[in-house]
Parts: C-alpha cells; sequence; structure tokens
C-alpha cells in the first residue's frame, strides 16, 4: 500500500449539473466521436470503439467498460483497449474477459462503489479497481507493467439507470479533473447511445464461454 497515494471521490449528478460546455478542439472531437459510436449498429462495436479511440482524444493510456446488472447483483467486465500489453495481461488471468465480473456485495471495489453510489471516483493504485481477487502483488506487477499513474471509474447513467461503468487510465501522476467536463459530456452520450442495446434497463450480456464467479473483474490469483 503506498501511503502517498491520492483518492478522490467526486459525486456524478453534482459534476454533471457544473459541467459547461468549452469551445475547444478536444470538446469537438468529443462531440465528433458521440455522433460517430451513434451510426454503430452493434453494442460490441460500440464499446471497442469507446476503449479505442476515446483515449486518443484526451491523452489516455487505455480504458476499460463494464456493464451492470442489478437483476444478477453483478457487474461484468466487457471490453478493454486493444494493446499489446493489454492482451498479455488479460492472457495471463487465463480466461475469456467477458466472463468475468464482480459482485455487489464487494463494496471496497471502487468500481462497485462507482456503480452503486454513482461516484467518480479516481486513485493512484490500480489495486483499487482489482482487489481483493487479485492480489496485491500481481495487482502491482500489471500497474508496474503498464506504467499506469493514475486510474478514473466514471459511471454510465442514462435517466434513473446506471448501465455500467468506464475505467479510464493515464501515466501521468495527475488528477483527471481538469477533464471532468469532456469526460462526462462523452459518458452522457455513451449512456444514450447504449439504452438501445438495453432491455428492461439493463444491457444485454453474453459471455462467450462459461462465466465463472469471481470477485473482481481482472480475475482471481493466488498471489
Amino acid at each position: 500500500m503506498n501511503p502517498n497515494k491520492i483518492i478522490k471521490e467526486s459525486d456524478y449528478a453534482t459534476i454533471a449539473s457544473q459541467s459547461t460546455i468549452e469551445d475547444d478542439a478536444r470538446m469537438a472531437a468529443i462531440v465528433e466521436f458521440g455522433f460517430e459510436i451513434t451510426s454503430l449498429q452493434k453494442l460490441e462495436d460500440v464499446l471497442q470503439s469507446t476503449v479505442d479511440k476515446f483515449i486518443t482524444k484526451l491523452g489516455y493510456y487505455s480504458a476499460v467498460v463494464f456493464l451492470n446488472k442489478p437483476s444478477e447483483h453483478k457487474i461484468y467486465s466487457m471490453t478493454y483497449t486493444d494493446s499489446q500489453t493489454n492482451h498479455a495481461i488479460i492472457k495471463l488471468l487465463n480466461r475469456s474477459f467477458k466472463s468475468l465480473f464482480v459482485e455487489y456485495t464487494q463494496k471496497t471495489n471502487f468500481i462497485v462503489k462507482s456503480v452503486i453510489e454513482n461516484k467518480i471516483i479516481e486513485s493512484s493504485e490500480l489495486g483499487d479497481f482489482i482487489v481483493p481477487v487479485v492480489g496485491t502483488q500481481l495487482a502491482d506487477v500489471f500497474e508496474n507493467s503498464t506504467g499506469i499513474k493514475n486510474i478514473i471509474t466514471v459511471p454510465i447513467i442514462n435517466g434513473d439507470k446506471c448501465l455500467g461503468s468506464l475505467l479510464l487510465t493515464k501515466k501521468e501522476a495527475m488528477s483527471f479533473e481538469s477533464d471532468y467536463n469532456l469526460i462526462i459530456l462523452f459518458v452522457q452520450q455513451l449512456g444514450t447511445v447504449l439504452t438501445k442495446f438495453s432491455q428492461n434497463g439493463e444491457l444485454v450480456h453474453s459471455p462467450d464461454e462459461e462465466t465463472a464467479k469471481i470477485s473482481n473483474p481482472f480475475g482471481p490469483s493466488s498471489v
């Protein structure tokens, strides 16, 4: 545990209500990208485009999308940024990424906290998002191998429904706070797009192999 780590929590509704539209190139790029994903016809395409292209708009390192399943009290991992390093890390888990989920009962997990409490949560430690089932040592290996310095998870909300969470990472040891307006704008657009793939307020999720019961979206570890 890093005694100097930074944790920041913000209420999603409060931040969203305070967000203002700024006339700059990045804002225009986010709006344009929002229109781009609106035209996509498959959920997988929307999510993969999000984790691959959205990060380039703001200069982040990687992203992961999680889908909320209130009927099961679980949050499933769905899509991650397509990169050689990420593929190598996921391969270590020895299971399909889509088959992994975190249960609501794991309340110390920041992904769960973000979805359940509608919180925007930042931390300088990757372990806050992938422990307890992934051991602290393995979480440190993941963090060190990628060079990640800061992580944020943002609930994807449409109306009164939380459809999931968008996790973003970057290699700079500085807060995402200056980008909150941009992130919120895109997540609102994403939430609107995702509703067309939802049934009874939940996104359709079909793991491509038998789902393994775990309590963290990045998989179990004996470390």
